[in-house]
This record gives C-alpha cells, sequence and structure tokens, in this order.
C-alpha cells in the first residue's frame, strides 16, 4: 500500500469532483490507516453491486413490459416459442391414422370394383420436389393430398400399391446414392420407413418388377388384372402389362374424404387451435405496436406465420390474405404489401383502416382456414359497427343451420336472403323491394355484395374434395362458414355505369350510401370465418379461440 496512496488519492479526488461529501469522507479514512483501504474497496465494491442489481431489475422490467404501447403480457414471447398447449401426434397415431383412412378408402370403392379382388390394386404416385423456375432452387416439398390420405408418408418420389383383398401397403422408394445424402442428408433405410409410417411393406424402385410378379402369381393373363389410378397418365410405362381403371379411384377418393375420421379431426383440432390463438395474438398485438412502428401488412403476415410455426405447423394452408383498408374488399389479395394507417374523411371522426385477415396453418397436412376483419385502432367506429353486424348476424344465423341432414345449396341460397334481408335493414337495399318472394333478383343483389358462397369444405386441402359436399351434411363434415359484405368497386360500377341496362339492379340499391362506403369511408370488406365440425347432434366451433364479437375484439385489443 505504501507508496501508491498518491494514486489512490488522485482516483477518490476525481469521483470526489462529483459526490464530494461521500466520496472525501471515503478518502480521509482510506488515509488514516493501510487497514482502511480495505474497507474502502469493500465499500466501493458493495456500491458497484448494488448499482449492477437495480440496472438488471430494470431490463427485466423493461423486457416484460416490451414497448410499453398498450400491448399485453401474453405477446411477449420468446424466439420458437409456441403460445399453444397440445400434444404432438406420435408416429403410432399416425399409423391408426392412415390406416383407418386407406381402410374407408377401400369400403368406399369396393362397391365399384367389378374384377375379382386378388386381381384388383390401387396403384397411387406421391408428389416430387419442384424447382423454380429454369433453376436449380428447390421449392418446399409438400406431399399430394390424395397419396397422404391413402398412403400417409410425406416422402418424394415415392409410389405405392394397395391390395383390395387384403388392405396392405407397400411402398417403393429410390435408392439414395451417397451423392445425395451428402447433399441432403441420410436417408431412412426402408425398415425405419415401415417405422416411421406403418406401412405393410417397402421396398427399392428395382424390386418393383418382381414384387408384382409375387403379386399376381397364378395369373397367367395379366391384363385380368386390373390397377386402379386417378388418371389414366399414372404410371403408364411400370404398369404398362395390367388393365389400367382411372375412371372410379377418384370419385371414391372424394367420398371418403368428406367425412373425416376421429384421428382426422383431432389433427384438425390441432390446427384450427393453433390458428385461432396465431390470430388473437397478432389482433392484441396490433395496437401497442402500431404506436411505436410502422407496420405493413407483410409484418402482420409474417408475424401470424412465425407463431404457427413455433409450434411446429411450417406449412400455411394457403398464402396468408392481408388486406388493409379497400384490400379486404379483394377476395384472394396477397401482394401484403401496404402500410397499415388511419385515414382522416370528410365526417368528424377519423377513422382507422379495417383489417382483414385470412389466414390458417396445417397440422401433418390437415388446413384449418379463419378469417377476422377488425379496425386496427381496436375500435369500431359507426359505419364499421353498422358492416361488421351484418356479417357477424348473417354468420351466426348460418351456424344454426350447419346440422345433419342439411343440403349445401339450400345453406347458401339462405345466407344469400339473409345478406339481403341485412343490407336493406340498414338501408343499401331499398324497404319496398321483398329479398324472400323475388329470390331470383336477391340473388343478384346479394352477389354484388357477397360474390362467393358462405363455405366450403376442409381437410387435407383447404378447399377439401372439390370444395363442396355432396352429400347432406353428416356427423364427421369440416367446414367452413364465412359469409361476407365487400364494398369493391370492380363490382358496383357496371351497375351505376349502366343505368338503362335491362334488369338492372340500379332501382333497389341506394346509390348514394353505397357511394360513400365505396369513396368517402373506404371501408373495403368484411368476412368472418370459422372451422365447424358438424356433429350427430348439431356442430362445433373449433376455431373460437379468436374472438369474433365486437365487444370481445374491443375488449381484447386493449387488454
Amino acid at each position: 500500500v505504501k507508496g501508491e496512496r498518491g494514486s489512490l488519492m488522485g482516483d477518490y479526488e476525481v469521483f470526489g469532483a462529483q459526490q464530494p461529501a461521500l466520496w472525501r469522507r471515503l478518502q480521509r479514512t482510506c488515509l488514516q490507516s493501510p487497514k482502511a483501504i480495505g474497507l474502502g474497496y469493500g465499500i466501493l465494491v458493495a456500491l458497484v453491486a448494488v448499482l449492477t442489481i437495480v440496472i438488471i431489475v430494470l431490463a427485466v422490467i423493461v423486457a416484460q413490459d416490451g414497448d410499453g404501447g398498450g400491448g399485453s403480457e401474453s405477446v411477449s414471447r420468446k424466439m420458437g416459442e409456441c403460445v399453444t398447449k397440445f400434444t404432438p401426434m406420435t408416429d403410432a397415431f399416425r399409423t391408426a391414422l392412415h390406416r383407418g383412412t386407406r381402410a374407408k378408402l377401400m369400403n368406399t370403392l369396393n362397391p365399384y370394383v367389378t374384377t375379382p379382388h386378388n386381381a384388383s390394386l390401387v396403384y397411387m404416385e406421391g408428389g416430387s420436389v419442384q424447382s423454380r423456375y429454369d433453376t436449380d432452387v428447390e421449392l418446399i416439398f409438400r406431399q399430394e393430398s390424395n397419396f397422404m390420405y391413402a398412403v400417409g408418408v410425406d416422402m418424394a418420389d415415392v409410389y405405392a400399391v394397395i391390395k383390395m383383398d387384403t388392405g396392405e401397403c407397400l411402398l417403393f422408394v429410390p435408392e439414395a446414392t451417397t451423392f445425395y445424402q451428402q447433399w441432403n442428408g441420410v436417408v431412412l433405410s426402408p425398415a425405419q420407413i415401415k417405422a416411421k409410417y406403418g406401412v405393410d411393406y417397402v421396398y427399392y424402385y428395382s424390386e418393383f418388377a418382381e414384387v408384382m410378379q409375387n403379386l399376381t402369381v397364378g395369373i397367367t393373363d395379366l391384363k385380368s388384372v386390373t390397377i386402379y389410378t386417378l388418371d389414366s397418365s399414372t404410371g403408364t410405362t411400370r404398369l404398362k402389362p395390367y388393365s389400367i381403371n382411372s375412371s372410379i379411384l377418384s370419385p371414391a377418393m372424394t367420398t371418403a374424404r368428406q367425412i373425416k375420421t376421429k384421428e382426422e379431426i383431432a389433427l384438425m383440432r390441432v390446427s384450427a387451435q393453433v390458428s385461432a390463438d396465431a390470430h388473437a395474438q397478432v389482433m392484441r398485438m396490433i395496437v401497442g405496436d402500431l404506436k411505436t412502428q410502422k407496420l405493413y401488412e407483410y409484418s402482420v403476415a409474417s408475424t401470424f406465420v412465425d407463431l404457427c410455426a413455433s409450434c411446429g405447423l411450417q406449412h400455411q394452408a394457403y398464402s396468408p390474405i392481408v388486406g388493409a383498408g379497400y384490400h379486404s374488399a379483394i377476395l384472394h389479395y396477397t401482394e401484403n404489401s401496404a402500410l397499415l394507417n388511419w385515414k382522416a374523411s370528410s365526417t368528424p371522426q377519423n377513422h382507422y383502416n379495417m383489417l382483414l385477415i385470412d389466414a390458417g396453418a396445417e397440422y401433418l397436412g390437415y388446413s384449418s382456414d379463419i378469417t377476422r376483419t377488425y379496425p386496427i385502432n381496436g375500435k369500431f367506429n359507426e359505419q364499421q359497427t353498422v358492416l361488421y353486424s351484418m356479417v357477424y348476424n348473417v354468420q351466426k344465423q348460418v351456424q344454426k343451420l350447419m346440422v345433419p341432414g342439411a343440403v349445401f345449396a339450400d345453406l347458401s341460397q339462405d345466407v344469400k336472403t339473409t345478406t339481403c334481408l341485412e343490407l336493406q335493414k340498414h338501408g343499401f337495399v331499398v324497404a319496398t323491394f321483398d329479398c324472400v318472394a323475388t329470390k331470383a333478383t336477391a340473388n343478384r343483389i346479394a352477389g354484388l355484395f357477397l360474390p362467393h358462397t358462405f363455405g366450403h369444405l376442409l381437410g387435407l386441402n383447404v378447399h377439401d374434395s372439390f370444395t363442396f359436399p355432396t352429400v347432406p351434411l353428416a356427423d364427421g363434415m369440416l367446414l367452413t362458414n364465412e359469409p361476407g359484405i365487400y364494398f369493391n368497386r370492380v363490382a358496383f360500377e357496371p351497375v351505376f355505369n349502366n343505368r338503362n341496362a335491362t334488369n338492372s339492379l340500379l332501382p333497389y340499391l341506394n346509390e348514394a350510401l353505397i357511394t360513400q362506403y365505396l369513396d368517402e369511408y373506404e371501408i373495403g370488406g368484411v368476412r368472418i370465418e370459422d372451422v365447424v365440425l358438424v356433429t350427430a347432434t348439431g356442430n362445433e366451433l373449433l376455431s373460437s379461440g379468436v374472438p369474433s364479437k365486437i365487444s370481445d375484439i374491443e375488449a381484447y385489443m386493449q387488454e
């Protein structure tokens, strides 16, 4: 210590210039005895430690509060954190799932098979990896839906044979070269593939001819063996010795996929739950985030995708539709590039963009499809309330009718009639028009505002099994319920610009009010879409995790 006092004093004098009383007392104490210098160091270390703890605590509080812009604690999440709690499906579940769907397909196909079952086979090809135009950049692989339903293997470039007499599934896979595995990873062996996917047998391509010979042993005329395919061009070379029937497998597949098995329903509960929770998180985040930063439509889309992917749902069922303002009136708008903002209208009240988000993830191939529309500031103004309430009322009306035995065409007609009545109640359609008795004209009027049906089948495709049911609704069907009302200039300008046209709809419309919604309010459109499971006693809403009632949306966005 001796000989270093000068330097210590100098250090203390620097600090002392800012805190004279404290540091001068410390200086005098340290200079009184060598032992006191140790005490001085101790005090200094203690002060630094306390200050460090305070800084850490403040940092934690700030991190928990986020931007402080009105958001909720629930929107603060770590990278990759899933906001939905569910138990991931096991390989055993997948095996049970696709054994069930395969058996269902065979049972549906059986009545139409005319050849003996020991001479009847189903042949299907899976999807292939595709590349971006004229490049070697591979696109993300997603298995072809019919193959996924019948076989359940999500590997590329594989094909399968199903025996009609036993239902056994034989999978054929390419042999992977060392070069391929260096670039793409080690490929599962046939035994590993069999264990993972639960197919009965796995062979290499090179074994196909020998396997087929064993399957048809004892049959001298191979043309008496009928192989059922989805289309006539499938497997034309390798199936050349046999008779091909491409007319009955596709309609059988469509029929089988309309009503879901319990395992399929379990998967669709997950996809609907995760997607609904992602919608809810985005809904809650927008108000707070807009106070501190600019948000674009793509900001919203990417957040939704991230929330789903963080739960392991890496595929979206379709490209998210995120439309603000007038873009919300474009049914399949996917540009997703506009800024979310507010527009000062000619009315005394400034109003914020309405934002339509139509997005859904898929889980192990099974889709969801959910839409919500709301003002980005979390508060509906008068015009937004009118538009939203009309759609909400139509949706609740049709949901009551989505029960076993209901016919899809009848439900669609009810939606058109109810839409016409809602528009009339709020002055968009003249009071003297009869929406019920004059059905044909009422449908045309409703079509100006609602150019699509109320919903569609949902499953391995977002528009599943050719979109609409071919039979009455039944226990196990999954459909969307998605009415909407849109103020789109493209729809109304031909009516307003051709006033003398035959059968013009103009006499039945309130042109002035419609024009206000088109030009002054720039309100766009509203669609409310949910996933509905038809049950034996009625129906169940699988997407209830995201609010749809105005009061619930406003309360949720302001939490």
